[in-house]
């Protein structure tokens, strides 16, 4: 069993008994410092190099199968939102940086995307399933967090990000 599922079990059998309330993920708070590494030739980032802009933070692995289509529709955001200070950052957590590649190369990423294989970045923020989402303010708040990837809540992600642009905020978690 590769490590990052190892340590991410025991959280998850934590999840199924207890429904993670909202405040226990953050929303509300200002979201973790990251520092990713590279990915492939992408170059490695820092979360906090993105304050003064709306950002979707979304984890994800070359073993998720709802990750590809996760990532057809946060190409469609990265493009419709940019203009209006919005980033996506995907964060693979794969510890063979190869099979991140190869999925890569099956669903090509219009956003920046970055690694940590260490998996403090998804431990910090408590993420317990892939894909697993956080929209984050123009100040680093956490404003809404989104469990897994299902193409019926794709409008309701659209206008949250779109009312969180225009200064309004949206928060809880979406389980």
């Amino acid at each position: 069993m590769p490590r990052f599922i190892a340590r991410l079990l025991p959280q998850l059998l934590v999840l199924l008994a207890h429904p993670v309330q909202a405040d226990e993920v953050g929303v509300g708070r200002l979201a973790p410092e990251c520092r990713l590494q590279a990915l492939g030739e992408s170059p490695g980032l820092a979360l906090s190099n993105y304050r003064g802009k709306v950002i979707y933070v979304d984890f994800w692995a070359s073993w998720c199968v709802h990750c590809g289509p996760a990532f057809r529709f946060l190409n469609a955001l990265e493009t419709e939102f940019r203009d209006a200070g919005f980033a996506v950052v995907g964060v693979n957590v794969d510890e063979r940086e190869n099979l991140a590649l190869r999925f890569l190369d099956r669903n090509p990423a219009r956003f920046a995307v970055a690694a940590d294989v260490s998996g403090r970045c998804p431990a910090a923020f408590s993420v317990a399933a892939m894909p697993s989402s956080f929209l984050l303010d123009r100040d680093g708040v956490i404003r809404r967090v989104h469990v897994g990837f299902r193409e019926r809540d794709v409008q309701a992600r659209r206008e949250e990000i779109r009312r969180l642009i225009m200064g309004s905020v949206p928060d809880g978690a979406d389980r």
